[in-house]
């Protein structure tokens, strides 16, 4: 036996309790959304009614884009993507994208009265990347700032274009996060403290695969969270509690 090998066993040993735990989360957040998708398949089959009938087609689409998140995600963590040759690197428009992953995540969030909006150049603001990527990217730190948003609230979304660079805005008004967690919100199966993993889902992997597709692109990702008082709602769920304003600005060298 080597002086280094009794060091190697309990890093292995938490390596497997990580690994054990991820599997378990992401396999109970695969739980979830496919028995919802079941029910409303039933639902949907049965009821003749046109409006309920669409109502149960966006809670399923809203359940399928859940399931397809978690997978997209567990792939991406697996796939090593910070090797840039495996990319697809192409001229993007900015616009288009972050319309479209706005349009995926309306579904989520319009079950908690969640605006979604967006703002900034219609067109020409490309980018060289990876459209796949940079899509699955944006679409976690969106979803993210809904998940985290309190009901009724918005979410805005903003593109500006620098000289250099293209500037994506994603500002919530939410939950906030502790200024000591900042540095730690980007690492792998990070989800905050007890209270938060006990009460919203996840698998603490949607911005880490964010911030390696971003990495591999030369992005920067910078997160701020302001606190600016009392929330007030009707919603039961942010009764008593501090309200913040958190931003995360994504800059992505211009094509």
């Amino acid at each position: 036996m080597t002086e280094q090998e009794p060091d190697k066993a309990p890093q292995t040993d938490t390596a497997i309790s990580l690994l054990r735990s991820v599997l378990l989360e992401t396999a109970h957040e695969l739980r979830s959304p496919l028995h919802n998708i079941l029910s409303l398949c039933y639902a949907l089959k049965d009821t003749p009614d046109k409006g309920k009938a669409d109502t149960i087609y966006q809670n399923l689409k809203a359940e399928i884009y859940r399931a397809k998140m978690t997978l997209d995600n567990m792939f991406s963590f697996r796939s090593g993507l910070e090797e840039s040759g495996r990319m697809d690197r192409r001229r993007v428009d900015m616009a288009t994208v972050v319309a479209e992953c706005a349009d995926m995540v309306r579904v989520i969030a319009s079950q908690r009265n969640i605006a979604v909006a967006v703002s900034g150049p219609a067109t020409h603001a490309t980018v060289h990347a990876d459209p796949q990527l940079l899509r699955m990217a944006l679409l976690n730190i969106i979803h993210n700032a809904v998940k985290y948003a309190y009901s009724n609230t918005r979410v805005d979304i903003r593109i500006e274009e620098g000289s250099r660079d293209i500037v994506i805005s994603v500002k919530d008004e939410g939950i906030g996060i502790p200024h000591a967690a900042t540095e730690h919100i980007f690492d792998a199966f990070w989800r905050g403290d007890k209270d938060h993993r006990r009460s919203l889902p996840g698998t603490g992997i949607g911005l880490y695969a964010a911030k390696r597709i971003l990495d591999a692109h030369k992005a920067h990702i910078t997160v701020k969270s302001i606190p600016v008082g009392a929330h007030v709602s009707k919603s039961p769920e942010s009764e008593e509690r501090e309200h913040h304003l958190v931003t995360f600005d994504v800059r992505i060298p211009k094509a």
